[in-house]
């Protein structure tokens, strides 16, 4: 293709600088905002998203899956907006967080992705597939948290102030494990 090379590559590398700074002259960021899945098999996820909200101004480079981690290339700056999005139509029990005790859904998210969510565990005979799922990355205390939810997520009293839940028909459990960045899932 014409465009491609060294000079072309510097111009779009100034461009995408420039297109990052607000007015105010203040650099936004965009960050690779890494969300894991552990589980106690080899696991593989795939994310095929079908809207996001991330906060005004803030740059957006999309979503990418790999192995057992979720890349979405964004801002972080939260807002009201995300929040919004991720909480409409579910309610407390249709959420999870990875690293907050919560008795309400997030004020405030850098940014929410919605779609299917397909988890692969080693030995399944089929990918388990968890629809209109959201996932959200916020900010609790001094780290950036991710919230999961949507309305076919289910959450269950293990006595654990649901801290656990499960999606799409009760074929993924997940899991929160005390990590900022990582939720745990299992086969249901």
């Amino acid at each position: 293709r014409t465009g491609e090379g060294p000079a072309a590559a510097a111009m779009a590398a100034a461009a995408a600088a420039a297109a990052a700074t607000d007015a105010g002259g203040v650099g936004k960021s965009q960050h690779d905002n890494m969300l894991y899945f552990d589980s106690n098999a080899t696991v593989a996820i795939a994310f095929d998203m079908t809207a996001h909200t991330i906060t005004g101004g803030q740059p957006w480079g999309g979503v990418t899956a790999s192995g057992a981690a979720m890349d979405v290339k964004a801002g972080r700056h939260g807002s009201a907006g995300p929040a919004a999005a991720f909480a409409d139509d579910i309610s407390l029990f249709s959420a999870l967080a990875t690293d907050k005790i919560f008795a309400s859904m997030p004020k405030d998210l850098n940014f929410e992705v919605e779609g299917t969510l397909t988890v692969t565990f080693a030995g399944d005979a089929a990918p388990r597939v968890c629809d209109a799922v959201r996932i959200g990355q916020g900010h609790y205390l001094f780290t950036n948290n991710w919230w999961l939810g949507g309305p076919h997520v289910v959450g269950l009293n293990l006595g654990q102030s649901f801290r656990h839940v499960m999606c799409s028909g009760g074929n993924v459990e997940v899991h929160t494990t005390g990590k900022s960045d990582h939720f745990y899932v299992l086969p249901a």
